[in-house]
């Protein structure tokens, strides 16, 4: 056997013994066909972010299945609920939620970065100020990749808003970012769908 033959054979060991550790009873296998153009930029992704690829995918379809599933109909009605929440408040419980969750291919500093964006989103919003990645860039004098791909991440699971918007600098736009009101709700629904269970908080 060659060299070539004998590496390919390691590699595809490699990686079946990896789907068996991964998937689990809780996963299910299903390929993705991405377009050419934005594989490096899904690679890229994952790789920032520390996880291996099909897990980023699938967390990324999972979002978007329970944003569709909770899009409200035409004959919704609205019903009064409590108080808000201070954007303060909601900042202080996503961290709390953050630090104990386990997403598969998220490690201890992963959570940490996340919730210091969140911590930072939810003082900047307090303040009336508009925050946006690039402010958080600059801030931090990070790569911009690594901040977007930590505000996509928090995106994805259902915590974070971006919203185009007109005038945040002279002549002008950007996406501010803002936590959402049910982002804990969301949070729970997307850390389920990737692991078969919520985040339970030690009091």
């Amino acid at each position: 056997m060659g060299e070539n033959s004998r590496y390919t054979a390691k590699y595809a060991e490699w990686r079946r013994q990896w789907w068996k550790e991964t998937l689990g009873e809780d996963l299910r296998e299903s390929r993705v066909l991405l377009p050419a153009k934005d594989y490096p930029r899904a690679m890229a992704l994952a790789s920032d972010l520390g996880t291996r690829l099909p897990l980023l995918l699938g967390q990324l379809v999972v979002s978007q299945l329970d944003f569709l599933d909770e899009a409200p109909s035409p004959t919704t009605v609205s019903v009064p609920g409590p108080p808000e929440q201070s954007d303060s408040d909601r900042g202080a419980d996503l961290r709390r939620l953050i630090f104990a969750s386990q997403f598969p291919g998220d490690t201890a500093s992963t959570r940490m970065r996340l919730s210091a964006i969140v911590d930072h989103i939810a003082s900047e919003v307090a303040r009336g100020c508009r925050p946006t990645a690039r402010q958080i860039t600059n801030l931090l004098n990070a790569p911009s990749n690594q901040v977007d791909a930590l505000c996509r991440l928090l995106e994805a699971r259902g915590m974070l808003d971006r919203t185009r918007t007109p005038g945040v600098s002279p002549g002008k736009s950007a996406k501010v970012l803002s936590i959402r009101e049910d982002a804990a709700d969301r949070l729970q629904a997307a850390h389920h769908a990737a692991t078969g269970r919520v985040i339970t908080l030690d009091d």
